[in-house]
């Protein structure tokens, strides 16, 4: 649910729009206070943390803001941010707002904004490109700013939607992902100490068999193999970590699973076949290594280099 600290309609309006859009958002009001923020905003900047503070309602360039983002994981890098809103400075000055009450509650470190502002007209829309913190690294966020405005032509505030710095073609791959996964990962981005079983597995006997295949049957096997073996591992709860050739990596965790998943896996040591993919059984999820093999005897010399067997064909 979105976070406000506005009574303004237009505001909660736009706030309310964005949330129910599934955007990532903050809302500034026209004396640029922080108005709200939506759910996946929130998500985005704490990683899922409740504990972190937020700052809605401060004034955005104020000491006290700066130091809550400062503590957010996912939040700014402030030198970044400064340089988009020595721009935004400017169409704040043009809209007939007080620059010198903006000044005077503003973090001392962010003093040099202020010199020489000059008033620029805001446009309906702009674009700056702002760098996160994200875990030990840096990310680049994209963020959308469009100008609000009320009934009569007034300014009303800012809306600011954020999206990776990616494009969209590229965001259009990572959305043909199972979005279960990537939510269990968004939970796990807090190092914590856990319990979790982890599941290793391979393709056996892979290299002779990618000798007596060809290598666009080979690959071919492994893509519908790996894809197979990644949606079981997804519908019973747990993250795929990683793939390494033939193999994959996964991982189980209590605090991972979503509320009411379609499947759990049972205590270690159970096996069962995945319904994903005829012939293909799990076996033990803690410190054991499984492999995967080909029902149809692919692998044995007998076959010819044109033969290529089916996912049915795979067991342990």
């Amino acid at each position: 649910m979105a976070l406000s600290a506005t009574e303004d309609p237009v505001l909660l309006g736009t706030l309310g729009a964005l949330e129910r859009g599934g955007f990532a958002a903050e809302i500034w009001d026209e004396d640029w206070r922080v108005a709200g923020m939506t759910d996946d905003y929130v998500r985005a900047a704490t990683h899922g943390d409740p504990e972190v503070e937020l700052g809605v309602g401060l004034a955005a360039l104020s000491d006290e803001t700066m130091a809550v983002r400062g503590r957010w994981p996912g939040g700014p890098v402030i030198e970044s941010l400064a340089e988009a809103w020595q721009r935004a400075i400017g169409y704040y000055a043009s809209t007939g707002a007080d620059v010198e009450a903006l000044r005077a509650g503003s973090a001392p470190g962010l003093a040099g904004l202020f010199r020489d502002v000059t008033p620029v007209p805001m446009p309906s829309l702009w674009i700056e490109r702002v760098q996160i913190r994200f875990g030990t690294g840096f990310i680049h966020n994209d963020i959308c700013c469009v100008r609000l405005n009320r009934e009569d032509g007034t300014f009303a505030g800012v809306a600011s939607v954020l999206k990776p710095a990616l494009r969209g073609a590229v965001l259009a791959m990572l959305a043909l992902g199972d979005e279960r996964l990537f939510e269990r990962q968004l939970r796990l981005t807090r190092p914590t100490r856990q319990p979790a079983a982890i599941l290793f597995a391979d393709l056996e006997g892979s290299t002779a068999l990618s000798r007596r295949m060809s290598a666009a049957d080979y690959f071919a096997l492994l893509r519908r193999l790996i894809h197979r073996i990644d949606t079981c591992v997804v519908e019973a709860g747990g993250i795929v970590g990683k793939h390494a050739g033939d193999g994959v990596t996964a991982f189980f965790s209590p605090v991972m699973p979503d509320p009411s998943p379609p499947r759990r896996l049972r205590p270690f040591g159970w096996r069962g076949s995945c319904p994903a993919m005829p012939g293909l059984r799990r076996g033990a999820v803690a410190s054991t290594r499984t492999t995967w093999s080909c029902a149809s005897g692919c692998t044995s010399a007998r076959r010819s280099r044109s033969d290529s067997c089916s996912p049915q064909d795979v067991r342990t």
